[in-house]
């Protein structure tokens, strides 16, 4: 196996997911993967970085209850997931990546966490 997909096969993220992750085209990752390309070693510890964070980032969801496949956007620091019935659920991080707090709606009513 690869670096890059031995990378992203321990956050569980298919290819689509970490492109959306990393802003890197799916194209460009299946290229890595199959060793038709290569990239700089400086990109490939900026990627492995990223990665880390990623896994800190899914291991905090998996606390939890959220998975990969939950709908989710993430904005300077905070993800925020959504269910089918319009409940969302936040984690703020810190600058390291550490979880800061969570906070969690249902229904119109919002609790803090952390």
């Amino acid at each position: 196996m690869n670096w890059f997909k031995d990378a992203r096969t321990k956050t569980g993220l298919s290819q689509g997911a970490m492109s959306d992750a990393i802003g890197i085209p799916v194209r460009t990752i299946q290229e890595w993967e199959q060793g038709r390309k290569d990239c700089p070693a400086w990109t490939k510890k900026l990627i492995l970085a990223e990665v880390e964070r990623i896994k800190h980032r899914m291991n905090a969801w998996r606390d939890v209850g959220i998975t990969a496949t939950s709908k989710h956007k993430e904005v300077e620091g905070v993800t925020t997931f959504e269910d089918k019935n319009k409940n969302w659920f936040q984690i703020y991080y810190n600058e390291d990546g550490t979880v800061k707090s969570a906070r969690v709606c249902y229904a119109g009513t919002s609790d803090d966490y952390l």
